[in-house]
């Protein structure tokens, strides 16, 4: 018998509504070694969030004096300016962290993985970080942290953000993903969700 996708279930939105996503953080660096991450969450898929922990005067201060240009596939010339300001950063802070980026996957783990490339030592290799275009369209927290400080992600970044997830495995929460994805978006403002239209 084929699985029924049944809709959008309230109960998970409920669910999740009521969890506070920035109290059940890990750090980052907890699950990496060797250049590859190790989460403990082989096969789960779901949302997961990047928060930065660490200080937040020592992120507001560099990213508010950041900025950089955004271009869809199909705008060869048109450039979008986006900067961060002090109101965008503290709409997305919650408990002391900074929502930084809020994804869904059917396997978190390899999301994460694609998120940190930590096998490529120099991701802007080619690219300009303000000429609108980026390295890839799957590395956003990495290509986020590294446009506002402008360094690696490893020279002591990494050590100042942390993840967590909330398991809505399988097929039949697809609906789930999508849904609670946006949701969370609207919620925390997290700070790389941001493109412009194709």
């Amino acid at each position: 018998m084929k699985n029924i996708v049944s809709g959008f279930e309230l109960q998970k939105f409920n669910e999740v509504k009521e969890n506070s996503f920035s109290a059940k953080t890990h750090m980052l660096n907890e699950f990496i070694k060797d250049d590859k991450i190790y989460l403990p969450i082989k096969d789960i898929g779901g949302i997961y969030f990047f928060w930065w922990t660490g200080n937040i005067d020592f992120f507001m201060n560099s990213a508010i004096k950041c900025y950089y240009n955004l271009k869809g596939k199909r705008s060869l010339s048109e450039l979008v300016k986006v900067e961060f300001s002090a109101d965008w950063i503290e709409k997305s802070t919650f408990d002391n962290k900074i929502c930084l980026y809020i994804g869904k996957s059917t396997n978190i783990k390899g999301r994460v993985s694609k998120h940190l490339k930590l096998q490529t030592k120099d991701i802007w290799r080619n690219y300009n970080k303000n000429n609108g275009s980026k390295p890839n369209s799957e590395s956003q927290l990495r290509i986020g942290i590294e446009r506002i400080f402008d360094k690696h992600l490893s020279d002591g970044l990494i050590d100042n953000i942390s993840i967590s997830w909330f398991d809505l495995s399988g097929y039949n929460n697809g609906i789930n993903r999508f849904y609670l994805e946006n949701y969370l978006i609207g919620k925390y403002f997290p700070l790389f969700n941001i493109d412009i239209e194709r």
